[in-house]
Formats: structure tokens, C-alpha cells, sequence
């Protein structure tokens, strides 16, 4: 935890978590699962076919809408109103249009092009450490205590999480039985 609140410009020593790192990790969250896809996406060479206006493809422009929305450009995405819809209309046009001056990259903002696209991934990544494009299980002997913290978002109801007091044991520990 103390890595991850230093990574995202939080203080947290790693005992406890305070509520804008609660909201700070939940958000986070929120958002790792779509980095993923538009990274798939990237290796995949799938972008010009999947990120353009009217695309039908909703479950990917949901995802890009919510990675624009942590980038900061909820005003463009007029996010208040509309979220995550999956539709590449006038908002995320306006959206991909912003982030794509931000970055010094020309664009009307009509498809996200793959280097708007790596500069999204490149400007999250950081956030992540260094095996964020991998999704890797934790047993559940890994946690020796668990705690559940409720968390209000953003007046839209509350969100259980889970904050693991110690993560494994040291393999001195785990050997003596």
C-alpha cells in the first residue's frame, strides 16, 4: 500500500488506509481491468479496427471512455451524465480530441490512433508498477488477516474493500510448518 500511495502522489505508510487512498485504490482498480484491454488491443494491432466513432464495439469503448475518464477529461466525456456508455460519440471524440493536443499529437478526434493509444497506456502504466499487464492470482494462504473497509464513492452508494493486513509469509516462516 505504501507503494502504490506513493506511486499515485498519496501519503500511506502501509498499515492503514485512509479514505482518498481508499478512493485513490478503488479507482485504480476500476480502471486496470480497461488498460489491459486497450493493451491487448495495442499488441494485438487491433486499434484503427475497434476505437472509431460509431463503433459498435461498446465493451472496448467503454473501456478507453473509463482510461480517458482517469486521465481527467470527464468535462469532454460529459461524465456526469453519460460514465462508461460504450458509444464513440461527440463526447469521446471530444475527449480523445483533448487528450490527443495534450500530448502534442494531431487528431480531430474522430479514432484513436495507436500512438494516442500508447500514449494512454504510457501516461497510466506508472500507476501500476511493473507487472501491471499481467494478471496474477494471490492464493488465499497468502493473507494471515483480512480487513474490509467501507468506502463511500462519490455519493453513488459504497464499495467493500479489502485491505490485506501482511501478505505472505516469509518462506523462513512457511517452512517451519
Amino acid at each position: 500500500m505504501r507503494i502504490f500511495a506513493r506511486r499515485n502522489s498519496l501519503d500511506g505508510d502501509g498499515e492503514e488506509v485512509s479514505t482518498p487512498l481508499a478512493m485513490k485504490l478503488l479507482a485504480r482498480h476500476d480502471a486496470l481491468d480497461e488498460l489491459q484491454r486497450l493493451n491487448t488491443d495495442l499488441q494485438a494491432g487491433d486499434i484503427d479496427s475497434v476505437y472509431y466513432r460509431n463503433s459498435p464495439h461498446e465493451e472496448a469503448l467503454a473501456a478507453l471512455q473509463t482510461l480517458l475518464h482517469e486521465l481527467g477529461f470527464d468535462a469532454e466525456l460529459n461524465w456526469a451524465r453519460y460514465r462508461a456508455d460504450g458509444d464513440y460519440g461527440t463526447g469521446t471524440t471530444r475527449a480523445v480530441n483533448a487528450f490527443a493536443r495534450q500530448q502534442g499529437i494531431t487528431s480531430d478526434g474522430e479514432q484513436l490512433t495507436t500512438a494516442l493509444a500508447r500514449r494512454i497506456v504510457a501516461n497510466l502504466r506508472p500507476h501500476y508498477g511493473d507487472e501491471w499487464s499481467t494478471v496474477t492470482p494471490i492464493p488465499a494462504a497468502a493473507f494471515r488477516e483480512l480487513r474490509t473497509r467501507e468506502v463511500q464513492r462519490g455519493g453513488k452508494g459504497t464499495d467493500q474493500i479489502v485491505i490485506a493486513r501482511r501478505s505472505c509469509p516469509r518462506a523462513a516462516d512457511a517452512s517451519r510448518g
